[in-house]
């Protein structure tokens, strides 16, 4: 996936709220899906989606919307959730100071 179509993927389909700044080793966010839009793409409705810790290493700890449970409806879906799991782990590394190829395990 090239960075635009990643970065529409994840506008299209997921309002992310960083919960506080980064901390010394690791920054947490709450990511809910958008659901429902008005006619001028204002969004109306969301539902949880995901509460993720990452950490400087790039482990991570996610929980998935209602108790663990993720419902993803083809292919679609299911490019936007990696998307979001790219973009995620990328604003990580930016707000934790470290070089993305560490924190996302490229070579």
């Amino acid at each position: 996936m090239t960075e635009d179509l990643i970065q529409q993927l994840v506008e299209d389909n997921f309002v992310i709220r960083r919960n506080g700044e980064a901390e010394v080793c690791h920054i947490d966010y709450h990511v809910e899906k958008v659901t429902a839009l008005d006619g001028e793409g204002l969004v109306l409705e969301t539902e949880e989606y995901l509460e993720a810790t990452i950490k400087w290493d790039g482990c991570c700890h996610i929980t998935f919307g209602d108790k663990g449970y993720l419902h993803l409806c083809g292919v679609y879906d299911i490019m936007a959730h990696l998307a979001l799991i790219r973009f995620l782990w990328t604003d990580a590394a930016k707000a934790l100071g470290i070089e993305e190829a560490e924190i996302v395990g490229e070579e």
